[in-house]
């Protein structure tokens, strides 16, 4: 990762590359005061991105479905948080807190869906008054 004007600064997990592979992102011009910011930040993306788990990349979602939430799903906005309940052909849950990273909307006279794109927030934020961030003890600060 490289700040504007910054050098670039790296960070990796030895133990997640010998269990899963090496593997690696570039982000350039990040607008941070210091590199040992961007170092933080590089850290931070590592720790959060060395174990895997199941993913739930995007759900589609019909709105004429009755038990469907419209109005919340009309309100949602890129990198919004939202909780995601996928029940599996065994019948067991998997249960995932993701951010909005995308919406397509195919709306037609007689249906109206959403494809609701998905990724792992990078970090948690404290959000006051929620009952999932900001839970003391539990959850980590970043910026």
């Amino acid at each position: 990762m490289t700040r504007v004007g910054g050098t670039t600064v790296s960070a990796s997990d030895a133990t997640s590359i010998a269990k899963y592979f090496p593997h690696g992102m570039n982000v350039e011009n990040l607008v941070a005061q210091t590199d040992a910011q961007v170092t933080d930040i590089a850290k931070i993306y590592v720790a959060t991105r060395k174990e895997t788990t199941i993913r739930i990349d995007a759900m589609t979602v019909d709105l004429l479905d009755t038990d469907v939430p419209t109005d919340t799903m009309i309100g949602l906005d890129y990198f919004d948080n939202v909780e995601i309940t996928n029940v599996q052909p065994d019948g067991s849950t998997i249960v995932k807190t993701l951010q909005v990273q995308g919406l397509a909307w195919d709306i037609t006279p007689n249906s109206m869906k959403c494809t609701v794109t998905t990724l792992e927030p990078i970090v948690e934020g404290f959000i006051i008054g929620s009952s999932t961030y900001g839970i003391i003890g539990q959850s980590i600060m970043g910026y």
